[in-house]
Parts: C-alpha cells; structure tokens; sequence
C-alpha cells in the first residue's frame, strides 16, 4: 500500500513538471543607428520568496541584432 501511495505522489509530481520556453528576437536601436555590442539579459519573474533566475544572456551583434532563446523544466509558469 505504501509503494502504491509513494509511485502515485511521484507520478503525479512528475506530470506537474513541464518543459517551457521563452525567447527575444529582434533589433535594438539607438535612434535611428544599430546598437551593437550591447550586452541583453533574460529574467524570469517570481512571486514570493524564490528569487529570480537569469535565463539567458547575449551581446547584440553589428547591426543590432538579437535572438536569446531558452527552454527550462519547471513547475510555475514562467514570467518575463
């Protein structure tokens, strides 16, 4: 009875756990000029005692562009 109880709370914490994905593309801008060379962090936001995490980081390349892109296993939705 209790491997029945133990494989039911591990299965049911399992299928609460799923694959999530966030991302940016895109050009910065400086005006009417490229911004190249900028260094862009991603963040998830969360509520209450967990602190925040850095997704993902990159540097914009010569004419501005950007494209970060993350996927992470998690349990709460992720908040950008």
């Amino acid at each position: 009875m209790q491997l029945i109880i133990f494989l039911s709370a591990t299965l049911v914490s399992c299928l609460a756990i799923r694959l999530q994905s966030v991302g940016i593309t895109g050009r910065l801008m400086c005006r009417d000029k490229p911004a190249a060379g900028v260094k862009i962090e991603l963040w998830d936001r969360d509520d209450g005692p967990d602190p925040d995490d850095l997704l993902a980081k990159g540097v914009t390349d010569a004419i501005g562009n950007i494209n970060l892109k993350v996927g992470q296993l998690n349990t709460d939705v992720i908040k950008s």
